[in-house]
Formats: C-alpha cells, sequence, structure tokens
C-alpha cells in the first residue's frame, strides 16, 4: 500500500513539474510581450526602465517572435471560424 502511495506521488510529481514548466514559458513570453511591445506599437510607460533588459533577451527575440506568429495564426484561424458562421 505504501509503494502504491509513493508511486501515485512521483507521478503526480513529474505531471506537477510538466505543468510548471509549461506556465514559465507562458510567462516568459508575457514578460518579453511587455519588454517588446513598443515594436508591436503598443505604448509602454516602463519603456525607460525596461531598455536595460532588452540587449539581455536579444537570445530570446527569434523565440517569442515565433511564438506571437502562432498566437496571431490562432486568433486568425478562429475568427475565421466565427466570420464563416454570420
Amino acid at each position: 500500500m505504501e509503494i502504491l502511495k509513493k508511486l501515485k506521488l512521483f507521478i503526480s510529481g513529474s505531471l506537477e513539474e510538466e505543468r510548471t514548466k509549461a506556465r514559465a514559458k507562458e510567462l516568459e513570453f508575457c514578460f518579453l510581450t511587455l519588454i517588446f511591445s513598443d515594436m508591436l506599437g503598443i505604448p509602454n510607460l516602463y519603456l525607460p526602465f525596461i531598455i536595460d533588459l532588452i540587449p539581455r533577451t536579444g537570445e530570446k527575440f527569434r523565440w517569442w517572435t515565433q511564438k506571437l506568429a502562432e498566437h496571431k495564426s490562432v486568433i486568425f484561424h478562429k475568427s475565421g471560424e466565427i466570420g464563416e458562421v454570420l
């Protein structure tokens, strides 16, 4: 019985780690969107404070633009479905 409890704890811990990694990636995407929001035409009041972070996040810029394109494609796909229904 104790082995089953430990096995269940091990499996739930593994699943929790995957959810935590996915959440961390989503938060990183949101943070990079805040940093690069000026490039999207969104006024950023925190730009004087964020300007120092831009060179440090340069290597993540390509990942962010790819992720942004994925989000846009999902939005365009969903809006197309809504347009067809109307």
